[in-house]
């Protein structure tokens, strides 16, 4: 979440826009949207998009002292990267917590950004550990058990926390997850090689989970390739999945109208308008609630300026969500192939959604096609072949119900 914004489009230039002719997200049937989109309006921006139908996120830096200078910052105290040594809690790490948690909010979820990297190999981290083998553990298996139980403090003491500050607010949190996101690992044919990197971090979200009412599928786009749009679906899908292990909590996807500036070459690029369309659908037909936008743009400084090109584009897409909201929502998700083995084929992306009263629908995107293509794919509806025209890159949504079809 610590990424820095230019406010340039792709050409170098800055280019604000108004709010003035967008329309009002209208999504329903318990699907949401978030803005957390921060700018140096002083909240008169958020304010817009909350009047536009966004809801609204609380975000918090929680480990961060800023009252003090960083003197006693939480995750500077963190002496290695990736750190291996969870029992390291400084003393001062329940004030400065408490501090940052206790802030108002009239927000509608919360969220504790709480982010570092930590050893994944536990075998490792019990071989680098030469202080803590010889005092404290007699087994590597000793260790691990500590050592899943002590990291998962350093989350799941926050939320507990946060919820005696904000009791009956929604809350969570970016960083650790029940499924971390993952991009080669996800594309990768080997899923033993998947679950062996990511089985740490559901043990420690084990002690986490009852503390929390959300997952965070975070899915900002770090390439400028079709297989993005995958990567989209396959991480949200993985949290929902692992997340049905502990019950029905809703998963939203944290995305950005822009490129990850850890990408050199397209850093900070407003995204393709496809994967801007990508970004407001896919999610919600993977199983997301919600989709939370994000962006950090400190060159938006007048009330009014909304900071994306392409935001309407997106709020536009968000709408044809809308129209049917009501019905995926309560419907039954079905998948027949994996999103990666989709990514691997480069065959279209299909999700369908089927209900006992209203049919179903389906969403599909082909990211391989150049934009002056058309092509179809087929897919059933309880025993009805049905051909789902393909225009471009660009999504189509379509109902099928009564013998009838119809897009949106």
């Amino acid at each position: 979440m610590t990424v820095l914004s230019t406010g340039l489009n792709a050409s170098g230039q800055e280019s604000p826009s108004s709010w003035d002719n967008l329309p009002a997200v209208k999504l329903k049937g318990g699907l949401k949207a978030f803005w957390n989109v921060r700018d140096s309006s002083k909240g008169a921006n958020a304010a817009i998009a909350s009047d536009h139908g966004f809801a609204s996120v609380t975000l918090v830096n929680t480990f961060a002292d800023y009252p003090g200078g960083q003197k006693e910052n939480i995750r500077n105290t963190l002496s290695r990267q990736p750190n291996y040594n969870p029992w390291e809690r400084p003393e001062f790490f329940e004030k400065i917590v408490r501090r940052n948690v206790s802030k108002p909010s009239s927000s509608e979820i919360w969220v504790n950004d709480i982010e570092f990297p930590i050893e994944r190999d536990v075998g490792k981290a019990w071989r680098t550990a030469k202080e803590l083998r010889t005092s404290q553990f007699k087994s590597e298996g000793e260790f691990e058990k500590s050592y899943v139980r002590e990291w998962s403090k350093w989350f799941a003491l926050p939320m507990m926390w946060t919820r005696e500050a904000h009791p009956g607010l929604e809350i969570g949190i970016y960083g650790r997850q029940v499924f971390d996101r993952d991009y080669w690992g996800l594309y990768s044919p080997d899923k033993k090689r998947v679950s062996d990197k990511h089985n740490l971090e559901l043990s420690i979200w084990r002690y986490i989970d009852p503390y929390v009412d959300f997952y965070v599928s975070g899915i900002y786009l770090f390439y400028q390739d079709p297989g993005s749009v995958y990567y989209m679906a396959a991480n949200v899908e993985e949290n929902v999945r692992l997340g049905r292990l502990f019950g029905s909590k809703p998963v939203y996807a944290y995305g950005w109208l822009r490129f990850h500036n850890s990408n050199p070459l397209k850093g900070n690029d407003e995204l393709d308008p496809y994967l801007v369309e990508a970004l407001a659908i896919v999610p919600y037909f993977s199983g997301a609630k919600g989709v939370v936008l994000w962006g950090n743009e400190p060159q938006i400084r007048e009330a009014g300026t909304q900071p994306y090109r392409t935001l309407g584009l997106f709020i536009s897409q968000l709408n044809r969500v809308a129209e049917i909201s009501s019905i995926i929502e309560g419907g039954q998700f079905v998948t027949q192939d994996t999103a990666p083995d989709l990514w691997r084929a480069k065959k279209p992306l299909v999700r369908a959604v089927f209900t006992k009263s209203s049919g179903c629908v389906f969403m599909a995107i082909d990211p391989w096609q150049a934009e002056d293509e058309t092509s179809s794919v087929k897919a059933d509806c309880m025993n009805n072949e049905l051909e789902i025209p393909l225009r471009g890159r660009h999504a189509t949504i379509l109902r099928f119900d009564n013998g009838k079809s119809i897009e949106y």
